[in-house]
């Protein structure tokens, strides 16, 4: 009988502490939507993603495998070197491996790719982001 008194306490005991515990939630729940302002207003409906439509370029990259291997490989170009600026060509070219020989034409087997090519300038400035002579005014090489 004791054993039965003592399981009906703990069971209104462990009762009371659920229905708080929800209670507490429920107004932390309700601060935070207060504080933050999540008030949501219930005549609009509900939005769906819909993703944009797929770019092209995109596209392209997606076909490369993740497990396909390439040796990027980066040259370089000196084209002008003025007074205040470098001009550089920069080229990139791409060695492809285990690209299937099937898919698009691409061989995959050691195919070299130009990847893409830039020219770049380069301009000595100082603290004011005005451009300043490379070499010292009078200076040798």
């Amino acid at each position: 009988m004791e054993l039965l008194f003592i399981f009906i306490i703990l069971l209104i005991f462990l009762t009371i502490m659920v229905v708080v515990g929800h209670v507490i939630w429920v107004v932390i729940a309700a601060l935070i939507r207060w504080v933050f302002n999540l008030e949501s207003d219930k005549d609009t409906p509900p939005t769906i993603y819909t993703p944009p439509p797929p770019d092209p370029k995109a596209q392209r990259l997606k076909d490369l495998a993740a497990t396909e291997k390439q040796i990027i490989s980066f040259y370089t170009d000196l084209v002008r070197v003025g007074r205040t600026s470098i001009t550089i060509r920069v080229t990139v070219e791409a060695e492809r491996w285990g690209v299937p020989p099937t898919r698009m034409g691409i061989t995959g087997h050691g195919e070299l790719v130009k990847v893409t090519e830039a020219e770049v300038i380069l301009v000595a400035v100082n603290d004011q982001g005005r451009p300043i002579p490379i070499r010292p005014e009078g200076g040798g090489n």
